[in-house]
C-alpha cells in the first residue's frame, strides 16, 4: 500500500508573517515524515501588504510591523 505524501486542507491559519492568516484550500507535502504547507510566502506578502492598506479597522500592532518590515521602513 502507498502512503499519500500530498493533502489539502480546506482552511489553515498561517502564522508566517508575524500574525495570523487564515488560508483556504491549501496544499500539503509529507517531507521526512513532517506535513508541510506549499505556500508561495512572496506572493502571500504581496496580498497581505496590498489588503492591509485597505483594512476598515485599526491595524495591530504586528501588521504595524509587518508592513515596515515589507516596506524596508525603520
Amino acid at each position: 500500500m502507498t502512503e499519500r505524501n500530498e493533502k489539502t486542507l480546506k482552511s489553515f491559519v498561517y502564522y508566517g508573517l508575524g500574525f495570523p492568516i487564515t488560508l483556504g484550500n491549501v496544499s500539503f507535502h509529507k517531507i521526512r515524515g513532517e506535513w508541510l504547507p506549499k505556500i508561495d510566502v512572496e506572493a502571500l506578502a504581496d496580498k497581505v501588504f496590498e489588503e492591509l492598506q485597505y483594512k476598515s479597522i485599526e491595524l495591530t500592532e504586528d501588521e504595524k510591523e509587518f508592513m515596515r518590515i515589507y516596506k524596508k521602513v525603520d
